[in-house]
């Protein structure tokens, strides 16, 4: 790997990590309402799929694994054209949790 190349990288990934917080940030907001609308739930799903493939394209796994199976909940009420379950919801609020403690042991 070339020097430019690794440098870019790492540029790359301490901009990742650096604005995951606010890239969730209204993935957060969405789940601490009372109510997730399905139209809400395809934006939380492009959110998701959008910081999955960029943790694993930079080569965070623990992120990317975290991140795709928050993402699997959401495709679940997705494919059943419905909205969150409370436990649904409250299940991925947990895992945000889990994605933002593993994002600080990234840092």
């Amino acid at each position: 790997m070339s020097d430019a190349y690794s440098a870019t990288l790492k540029l790359l990934q301490g901009r990742f990590i650096e604005t995951l917080p606010e890239m969730l940030r209204p993935v957060k907001e969405t789940l601490g309402k009372e109510a997730v609308d399905l139209s809400e739930i395809h934006d939380l799903h492009r959110i998701l799929h959008e910081a999955a493939g960029n943790a694993g394209m930079l080569g965070f796994n623990d992120l990317h694994l975290l991140l795709k199976d928050a993402l699997k909940m959401l495709e679940t009420a997705e494919a059943e054209n419905r909205t969150l379950t409370e436990a649904e919801r409250n299940a991925l609020i947990v895992a945000l949790a889990g994605i933002m403690r593993a994002r600080e042991a990234a840092l």
